[in-house]
């Protein structure tokens, strides 16, 4: 594999007699079944009838162990059923069957390089030393999801290598057109051939081939969802997603507005729920300002990048980033120590959070891997956990999306002044309601 370098456990729960029940609710177990353990002076085999007799039915038993499964009726409050267990003067411990899940970790072998995703206090790339769990708390994160195939993010950026081994099966397809004639419009979208995306760089000649030929879309789609657990390359945020390629950025890194609104429009007409923004520049756009109050009516969220002039975008707007949108939300960089980057723009009340962006690992063009670091790589980062987040809960709007990342996100010192939030956290958006 060919490096790029570029700047741009379940642990054992126990509840012992006398345990306040209110604890008991939180934790996954299985309905109406309990594990009962005996004292030490009593034999299970001695007393296990007079549980079958009135306190339920013994599915099964650990004679080594002096302990029982026991089931009783699935509608009864698990605090109440532990309350009449505990009357019985021979039990020592009664417990929930509690249901336990694998600690899910991404195993391919480049995923210790990416701090962001999971920052064990390593170095960079420029031997710059982590501080240990400085990351957005995705690793906690998995074991609760890993994404979902119903979920679509629209990379709107300089397109994205759609065969790039770590990314292909998690691209977005157009099926029409995908089972369709080649050489024909067959959605009559007006793109022909428009299977993983579309190509707007010449907006009155679009074309059904959003190929990257810059590399920077590549690097943000490999932050939000390449595959995990492949064998190759890293991981992305989201594991199971579709990415939607959409390009109007020429190989030069620029691109129009008129191209940006093509771009913008296509993704919200074809189910976008995420859509990814890597770019700003040019000055107050009304119509693209439009065009982005057009995805928050359908309910998508607009994740731009803040940008890299280390501008208070307070006092100096940047656009798109500082459009007064309600589903925009923007994203500031941070590094492996938790630091606003350098680079980074900031304001305490137009910038809402940040994410890491300073020597991001992720793919690029032809199958290869590379380091970038700007805003541009922060805010895939967020893209990721949207995705995350609306596959837990599909009725999510793009407002509902920002709301809980803006107040799961992690309060640090180095950011206070700079943005409205923290650092995102995954796990927190996932498990804080």
């Amino acid at each position: 594999m060919e490096l790029n370098f570029k700047k741009a456990s379940c642990g054992l729960l126990f509840f012992f007699l006398g345990l306040g029940s209110e604890l008991l609710a939180a934790v996954d177990a299985v309905p109406g079944e309990y594990v009962i353990k005996f004292k030490d002076s009593v034999s299970v085999l001695d007393v296990i009838h007079q549980l079958d007799a009135g306190a339920g039915f013994v599915i099964d038993v650990i004679p080594e162990q002096n302990t029982v499964l026991l089931r009783r009726p699935v509608f009864e409050l698990q605090s109440s059923a532990i309350d009449i267990l505990a009357e019985d003067p021979n039990i020592k411990i009664i417990e929930p069957n509690y249901i336990y899940h694998m600690n899910k970790s991404a195993t391919d072998p480049m995923f210790t390089l990416m701090w962001g995703l999971k920052n064990t206090g390593q170095y960079d790339y420029q031997r710059r030393l982590g501080v240990a769990g400085m990351d957005i708390s995705v690793d906690k994160a998995w074991d609760i999801t890993t994404g979902s195939k119903k979920v679509i993010v629209a990379v709107i950026d300089s397109g994205i290598d759609y065969f790039h081994p770590d990314l292909k099966e998690n691209m977005w397809t157009n099926t029409i057109e995908l089972n369709g004639k080649s050489g024909v419009d067959d959605d009559s979208n007006g793109i022909v051939d428009d299977i993983y995306g579309a190509n707007f760089e010449i907006p009155d000649k679009p074309t059904g081939s959003p190929w990257d030929d810059h590399g920077h879309g590549t690097h943000c789609a490999g932050t939000i969802g390449a595959k995990a657990n492949n064998g190759i390359g890293g991981a992305g945020v989201a594991w199971e997603v579709r990415l939607m390629a959409i390009k109007f950025l020429k190989a030069s890194g620029s691109g129009s507005l008129f191209a940006a609104l093509k771009g913008v429009n296509y993704a919200t007409k074809m189910g976008a729920k995420i859509l990814n923004n890597s770019w700003g520049g040019g000055g107050v756009s009304e119509t693209l300002k439009e065009a982005i109050e057009k995805t928050n009516e359908a309910g998508a969220l607009f994740v731009v990048a803040s940008g890299n002039e280390t501008n208070d975008n307070d006092k100096n707007p940047r656009y798109p980033a500082s459009y007064d949108v309600p589903n925009i939300l923007t994203v500031a960089a941070v590094d492996n120590q938790g630091k606003l980057a350098e680079f980074s723009n900031y304001g305490a009340s137009t910038v809402h959070v940040a994410a890491p962006g300073v020597n991001i690992l992720s793919t690029i063009n032809n199958g290869k891997y590379g380091y970038y670091s700007g805003t541009s790589m922060a805010a895939p980062h967020v893209s990721g956990l949207a995705a995350l987040l609306s596959a837990k809960e599909p009725d999510l709007s793009g407002r509902g999306l920002k709301r809980r990342i803006v107040a799961t996100s992690r309060s640090l010192k180095s950011l206070q002044g700079k943005t409205k939030a923290g650092l995102v956290s995954a796990h927190s958006a996932l498990t804080v309601r």
